[in-house]
């Protein structure tokens, strides 16, 4: 798990910010995210997205259609959709 995250996020800052977000939005720390965890972590950032967006993006990133999202696919799936998004931090 650490490996394809450490391969993913190129510097120390980026992993630790990846860490930092999947454990805020990981409200049980049961080391996964659900749809209901994925939905109010975006709504508490102030994102304007539909709930079929935000719908979309967990989908995304639950690669293996198990219904929740553990760290490494989170943290691949955010650094992927945060360059397109909005550039490289």
């Amino acid at each position: 798990m650490a490996g394809i995250l450490h391969k993913r996020a190129r510097t120390e800052k980026e992993r630790r910010l990846m860490k930092e977000l999947f454990h805020l939005a990981d409200e049980n720390r049961d080391g996964v995210i659900d749809y209901a965890e994925h939905a109010k972590h975006f709504r508490r950032r102030g994102l304007n997205l539909t709930d079929e967006e935000v719908r979309r993006i967990f989908d995304m990133a639950d690669k293996n259609k198990d219904r929740c999202v553990s760290l490494c696919p989170y943290a691949c799936y955010a650094l992927t959709y945060t360059y397109a998004c909005w550039g490289k931090p």
